[in-house]
């Protein structure tokens, strides 16, 4: 009876219903804003262990790059690249000596290299590799591991045949294998339906953010602080109508509290007689 009484009273309470809004709104409010984050900074995904270990391993490239040479930074984006456990190289792309060798006749095409890595994928690879350095079987590895990464952003399926055809793998079992490899690196999260040839995805990792996708990321953000301001408003209006109804639920409940002990007490004059009988 008394836990009844208790449930009730928080049932009808503005209070409680208040805080039920409040709770709803920010776990909205947390999810929309992570789905934002998370494709514009790495450090704001569920994988961020990868990005923390592929910004450590960026930080020793940036120290030796920024006094570098040019033929130096030539060398130092050939480790860059080849480098296994790195897949983020804006940092490096922003450094002013980097950005000089951009217009270098003879050495645009590490900078091209480089820019392929940060933000393109294996058919810029393609398309571009007769200006490009030779690439190792590390490299190739890598700017596919990093289009898969871009090919299952924002989708929950995609097909083994789509994944061949983008990644010119030859097999399956190519195929596989590197989705293992990208599951083992904390890449992507999913799973494999090999009996339908269907990667299933739940989450991929961030890439680098090109300048001219910031625009769009802060339409993203006007558009999540709308939601939120639509979500507060929701919370007092409830919170008002809440207040208004109040005299009238609280009576309802001192009503219902009235039958219970009604109840009650006719029960107990029932026992009371049998016990006298």
């Amino acid at each position: 009876m008394y836990l009844f009484s208790i449930f009730l009273t928080l049932f009808f309470n503005s209070a409680f219903v208040v805080l039920l809004f409040v709770v709803r709104l920010i776990y909205l409010s947390s999810l929309r804003l992570i789905s934002i984050m998370g494709n514009a900074y790495p450090n704001f995904s569920k994988h961020d262990s990868v990005e923390r270990s592929s910004n450590s391993i960026l930080k020793n490239y940036l120290k030796r790059a920024t006094d570098a040479t040019a033929e130096e930074l030539t060398a130092i984006i050939m480790e860059v690249v080849n480098e296994p456990d790195l897949f983020h190289f804006g940092e490096l792309l922003d450094l002013p000596n980097v950005q000089i060798i951009r217009d270098d006749a003879k050495l645009s095409k590490y900078y091209s290299l480089l820019e392929i890595f940060a933000f393109g994928t294996y058919a810029d690879y393609v398309a571009k590799k007769e200006h490009l350095p030779k690439f190792t079987d590390c490299m190739l590895e890598k700017i596919r591991l990093l289009s898969l990464i871009s090919l299952t952003s924002g989708i929950n399926t995609i097909s083994y045949d789509i994944l061949l055809e983008k990644l010119e793998l030859q097999s399956f079992t190519e195929l596989e294998n590197l989705i293992i490899s990208a599951f083992y690196k904390n890449l992507i999260m999913g799973r494999m339906d090999s009996s339908n040839k269907t990667l299933c995805v739940s989450y991929a990792v961030s890439r680098d953010l090109r300048r001219e996708d910031i625009p769009v990321l802060i339409e993203k953000m006007k558009t999540w602080s709308g939601q939120c301001q639509y979500f507060y408003d929701n919370v007092i209006d409830e919170a008002d109508k809440v207040d208004a109804l109040k005299p009238c639920r609280f009576e309802a409940i001192h009503k219902i509290f009235e039958k219970i002990q009604k109840l009650e007490n006719d029960n107990d004059g029932e026992e009371q007689k049998s016990a006298d009988q």
